[in-house]
């Protein structure tokens, strides 16, 4: 009975094994074809090209973003110096108009205008509008800007040396000039600008300005 049992057994295994082998045989395993399985793996693998192409076109939308981005808190950082600019250089523009209706010229030698904006980089920026009077000579001579010593910066001035070329004054009528400042001056702090004439005799022009 052993024995029986155990050819059974056999048999019955081998029969499920050739029956195992003969449903691969024809593509079939529990209702799944083997064409199903081939297309499924088509299906998996163009999704994974997908995917990819998916995650580069992020890629690039990201730093474009990032690029968009950067420019706009630069564009951001310069409206405010490009307004203050305009407004200095209309400004300007408004006095040259108005002193060439002066019937008595230009006055006495003076500065007409100073104006100061702070640059992106973080530096002021200064326009000066100067006016030689009205005497007919041509104004000789040199300017400079000075500020006192405070609890955030040390007294200083430009030039920081005598004899800089670019503060020597040589104009008839009027000039504009412009230049920058440190950018460590912290806004409230007082400038003395002082035009220096040449000509023996002549007094120097001085005058005073706050930092916005």
């Amino acid at each position: 009975m052993v024995t029986i049992l155990l050819l059974l057994a056999v048999i019955g295994v081998c029969s499920g094994l050739a029956y195992l082998a003969g449903s691969l045989s024809q593509g079939e395993f529990r209702g799944i074809t083997l064409q199903d399985v081939i297309n499924l793996k088509r299906q998996v693998n163009n999704l994974t090209l997908d995917n990819r192409l998916l995650q580069k076109q992020a890629r690039q939308l990201s730093m474009m973003h990032q690029i968009d981005s950067t420019a706009q808190k630069t564009l951001d950082a310069e409206i405010p110096a490009l307004k203050a600019e305009n407004l200095s250089l209309r400004q300007q523009l408004g006095l040259f108009e108005e002193m060439l209706k002066r019937p008595d010229g230009h006055g006495q030698a003076a500065v007409e205008l100073f104006n100061v904006f702070v640059q992106p980089d973080g530096q002021w920026h200064y326009h000066l509008l100067l006016n030689a009077g009205t005497d007919g000579t041509i104004f000789t001579g040199k300017y400079q800007i000075s500020w006192p010593a405070s609890s955030s910066v040390n007294a200083g001035r430009i030039p920081s040396q005598a004899g800089d070329s670019q503060f020597q004054l040589n104009f008839h009528s009027m000039t504009r000039l412009e230049g920058n400042l440190p950018g460590s001056l912290p806004s409230g702090t007082p400038l003395l600008i002082e035009i220096l004439p040449e000509r023996p005799g002549s007094t120097s022009i001085r005058y005073q300005y706050t930092l916005p």
